[in-house]
C-alpha cells in the first residue's frame, strides 16, 4: 500500500498503523527504491513509502480504508 500525503498512517508507525489487524503481517517497506524486508514495527511511515503487508483480504481491505481513506486498491 502506497502511503502518500495526508493520509492517515503517515507519520505513525508500522505498529500504530497495523493496530488490531492481528492477521495482517508487514512483510516488507519500499522506502526511495530500497526495499526492506520484515521492517521494524516502531518504523514511521513517510509519504512515498510502500509497505507490502500479508494476511486474509479482508483484513487487508480493512487496513487499506484505514491507513489511506481509500477504498480502492493503489499499485505501485
Amino acid at each position: 500500500m502506497r502511503i502518500l500525503d495526508g493520509d492517515p498512517a503517515a507519520g505513525k508507525t508500522i505498529a500504530e498503523t497495523l493496530g488490531e489487524q492481528q492477521q495482517v503481517l508487514a512483510s516488507a517497506l519500499v522506502r526511495d527504491g530500497v526495499r526492506l524486508r520484515k521492517p521494524p514495527l516502531d518504523t514511521v511511515l513517510k509519504p512515498g513509502d510502500v509497505l507490502v503487508v500479508l494476511g486474509p483480504q479482508n483484513e487487508i481491505d480493512a487496513l487499506q480504508l484505514r491507513m489511506t481513506g481509500a477504498d480502492e486498491a493503489r499499485t505501485l
